[in-house]
């Protein structure tokens, strides 16, 4: 009986070693950026082609290119903005938008090497941030900003972005997400707004506790929230009900903030915030720390499905990951 028990540790012992040897390790590497100036969102086409915006909040724009999977980032040519740039989105491999602060739209049709200002601010607030923008299908897109907690705004375009029409909202708004062309969702300031008509009307969503930053859905039914108090709120339902699947203390001294939120399908996603890259495998249940990494804050990421891709942060940091 205790050779048995002997010989059924030993084979325990090899199992394990062997499942071990098996797993793959990890990889995060910091790419050369050449800059220092916060990098706010990622877009890729694909693994290999995608883009990073930051810069500084009213004197300079930064818009990086790689077409080799990070391991080169080329420096894009949006000198005349002179403003943060928030966020980027394209629509195939030439066509492109950002937005930025000052409320400037841009484009581009040759794939970054050069960009158009379309100048659509509105006359009594040209300061204005755009945080988000998503395009639904070549004509149809979205972009939300707001300043001050109190002022927001949705634009759209029907015409591929040649004109916008906007709507106010009585909070500020950092993010957008459209499902499919006509089921849309806002975040900000204390709450979330809810489409079915493709922005025609938004309806404000019986959930709060937090300055939402991002909001994604893997799903049609599914989506998940975070936001700078360190709260993650999750739907079921497509938005009918929110729950709170994970919350921090308000008085703990560090105190998360979540600035962005990415799943790649129902279960596996990832946040992104100050001194925290966190990931879940089962739906938000639980979380863990990725990886210690040596700056303060992430703003944004993008994840392939395959659950690698990159997130980006303060002083122009870029880090690439493969899991």
């Amino acid at each position: 009986m205790k050779i048995k028990k002997i010989l059924i540790t030993i084979l325990i012992f090899f199992f394990l070693t062997a499942c071990q040897k098996e797993k793959a390790t990890s990889v995060f590497e910091k790419q050369i950026s050449d800059t220092d100036n916060t990098l706010q969102a990622a877009f890729f086409l694909n693994e290999n082609i995608g883009y990073v915006c930051g810069g500084r909040q009213y004197t300079e724009s930064t818009m990086l290119k790689t077409e080799d999977a990070g391991q080169t980032w080329e420096m894009q040519d949006v000198s005349e903005v002179e403003k943060m740039i928030f966020d980027v989105f394209f629509l195939n491999a030439d066509t492109g938008f950002a937005v930025t602060h000052g409320m400037k739209i841009l484009r581009t049709y040759d794939a970054g090497n050069s960009w158009q200002i379309l100048q659509q601010y509105v006359a009594e607030k040209p300061w204005l941030p755009l945080r988000a923008i998503q395009f639904v299908d070549e004509n149809v897109g979205f972009v939300a900003g707001g300043i001050g907690y109190s002022q927001g705004i949705i634009y759209k375009t029907t015409n591929g972005g040649d004109t916008w029409q906007y709507e106010w909202f009585e909070q500020e708004l950092r993010d957008i997400f459209f499902i499919n062309e006509h089921i849309g969702f806002a975040c900000g300031y204390g709450a979330i707004y809810k489409t079915e008509n493709a922005g025609e009307t938004w309806i404000l969503q019986d959930v709060k506790g937090d300055f939402f930053l991002s909001i994604h859905f893997p799903t049609a039914e599914i989506g998940y929230a975070v936001g700078n108090q360190g709260l993650i709120v999750k739907t079921e339902d497509a938005g009918e009900t929110w729950q709170t699947i994970k919350r921090v203390k308000a008085t703990s001294i560090n105190r998360p903030i979540l600035e962005d939120v990415f799943f790649v399908d129902e279960n596996v996603g990832f946040v992104a915030g100050k001194n925290l890259f966190w990931q879940t495998q089962d739906g938000g249940c639980a979380w863990h720390q990725l990886e210690a990494i040596d700056f303060a804050k992430f703003y944004g990421m993008f994840i392939f499905e395959n659950e690698n891709g990159f997130v980006v942060g303060e002083n122009g940091n870029i880090v690439r990951f493969e899991l």
